[in-house]
């Protein structure tokens, strides 16, 4: 048998502290790795913004996910369609992730994904 608990660590940092220099000064005050707005579209697309986080209100979230949206599409408006069609048709959730049978964007739904930690596929 594997002996997992080698892959972890037990050090306990608080949130106050970098785990390490990558990290960046969040809102909160705490630390946590900087999010561009590539990393941004997936969360919207993936996660939506209804709701809100803990942090931001939903339509402080929503007013970011969008300008983040803009800037993708004037920086690789190619890459936003291909990102749009590539998460839509993933296996993510238990619902499909468009209402009906056609690519309009107005028909995407955002996606449940349980396991957001885990690196997906199409980022290493």
């Amino acid at each position: 048998m594997q002996k997992l608990h080698r892959h972890f660590s037990t050090k306990s940092t608080p949130q106050m502290s970098p785990l390490n220099e990558s990290q960046v000064v969040m809102r909160s005050g705490g630390y946590g790795w900087e999010v561009n707005d590539w990393i941004r579209l997936d969360r919207f697309l993936i996660l939506g913004s209804e709701g809100g986080t803990y942090y931001v209100g939903e339509r402080r979230l929503t007013r970011e996910a969008a300008e983040a949206v803009l800037r993708c599409i004037k920086q690789d408006g190619v890459r936003v369609v291909d990102r749009i069609v590539e998460i839509s048709e993933l296996n993510l959730g238990s619902r499909p992730a468009k209402r009906v049978d056609t690519r309009a964007i107005q028909n995407l739904r955002a996606i449940p994904w349980t396991f957001s930690w885990m690196k997906p596929s199409w980022r290493r």
